[in-house]
Formats: structure tokens, C-alpha cells, sequence
């Protein structure tokens, strides 16, 4: 913050000020000012983040390399059926709006794998109208999120997606129709890895080392990050 006078009043639970809280550790708070003429000439910054889902911690590795950022296709996805009594309507007459989203929930996985590289799809939300036990459901609306870091592949997996959400709106169980609003789209951002990597060799070699020494790694995993992280 550009107001020193208000950092310095600042206190924590203890009531200890911030400005004594940096000393501690070796930190003037009013030198940090001086720290941002060193900005004037840098070519490139290093961004640190924890990774938020599991892949180093599954290889057991310390440090990774960001290759870019997930470009996002999110979208609204309806099925429309026809609400009929629970009781008296036999299974083979139903228009179950239902019955569509779940057929699609299973193909977003197999769509997901057949693309590969990272490819991730999600169906975050599924709403059911009327939502009630006795009734057949006449709406369903599923919320469905697809992330890749190449266009063309990310494009490919939204068009396989509509077209099965289309094939299961006619399928069998259902026989309703399907519609589709966009909710957010987002293009990947690719970032240059090599160089990146570099200066993370540079930088953490020695945590690197440390956790590789017995020989389980000679190089950081490149790594994906969600589109949240522009």
C-alpha cells in the first residue's frame, strides 16, 4: 500500500504492529519502497502458487512448471421432457428429461479421455423441475464446464458434447429436446514453458535435488493451470 502511515497502525490479535512483526524477520517496512525501483529493468517475473489439485503430491514431487492456462467452454445444457404422474405412468410412455442428463454426465468422461493432454470435463450442477418424487421430470438443467489447453481440441470436445447431448434428447427414455446457453468461455492462454522452465531449474534446484535424490526425478512436471489463474 502507498499509505505507510496506515500499515504502520496496523496490528494483529496480539497487538503487535506490523512494522515490529517485519523486523522480526528482518524486514524494514519502509525500505520495501526502495524495492520497486528494482522493477524499472526486470524481464520476467516468477509467479508462485500452490497447486490446487493433486498431481505433484501424487508423484511426490516439490516444484512443477506452469505450460499455460485452460481455455474454458461453459455452458447450460436443458433437456426437456414431459412431466407425467410417478404411479400411473409406465416406464416405456415417459418423457424423462432426467434420463438425458444422466446419459450425458457418463459421455462427458469418455469425451474427456478420447482427447487427452489434460482434457477435463465437469458437469458441476444438475437441476430437476418439478423435483418432486412423484413426478417424472420434465426439466433438467445441467451445468457443464470443459477445459483444454489447445483451441481446436477444446472446440472438438464441445462438438462432441452437443452432439451427444442432442443424440440422448431423442435416445430412448426421454424422446424430448435439448438446448444449450452459453455461460462463460474462455481462451487458453499458453505460456513459453522452456524458458519458464529454466528459471524454475534455476531457482529450485536445490528443493528439486532434495526431493529427487534417490533418483525418482531429473526434471518438474509441466503442469496446467485453471482458467482462474489469468
Amino acid at each position: 500500500m502507498a499509505d505507510q502511515d496506515e500499515l504502520r497502525a496496523r496490528t494483529d490479535a496480539d497487538g503487535i504492529a506490523l512494522p515490529d512483526a517485519l523486523r522480526e524477520h528482518g524486514v524494514d517496512l519502509d525500505s520495501a519502497l526502495d524495492a520497486h525501483s528494482e522493477l524499472a529493468g526486470a524481464a520476467a517475473y516468477l509467479e508462485l502458487h500452490i497447486e490446487q489439485g493433486p498431481v505433484l503430491e501424487s508423484m511426490d514431487l516439490p516444484l512443477g512448471v506452469v505450460l499455460g492456462t485452460f481455455g474454458v467452454e461453459r455452458h447450460q445444457v436443458t433437456f426437456r421432457g414431459q412431466a407425467a404422474h410417478a404411479g400411473s405412468t409406465p416406464m416405456d410412455k415417459r418423457r424423462d428429461a432426467l434420463a438425458g442428463a444422466a446419459r450425458l454426465e457418463l459421455e462427458i468422461r469418455e469425451i474427456a479421455k478420447r482427447t487427452g493432454d489434460g482434457a477435463v470435463c465437469t458437469m458441476g450442477g444438475v437441476v430437476t423441475k418439478p423435483g418432486i418424487v412423484t413426478s417424472v421430470v420434465e426439466t433438467a438443467e445441467c451445468l457443464l464446464d470443459q477445459r483444454h489447453l489447445d483451441a481446436a481440441k477444446l472446440a472438438g470436445m464441445l462438438d462432441e458434447a452437443k452432439r451427444a447431448s442432442e443424440q440422448y434428447a431423442r435416445g430412448r427414455g426421454h424422446r424430448g429436446r435439448v438446448a444449450a446457453d452459453l455461460e462463460h468461455r474462455a481462451d487458453p492462454l499458453r505460456r513459453r514453458a522452456d524458458r519458464a522452465r529454466r528459471r524454475v531449474d534455476q531457482g529450485g534446484r536445490r528443493a528439486t535435488r532434495t526431493a529427487c535424490r534417490a533418483g525418482r526425478c531429473t526434471t518438474q512436471p509441466r503442469l496446467r493451470a485453471p482458467a482462474s489463474r489469468r
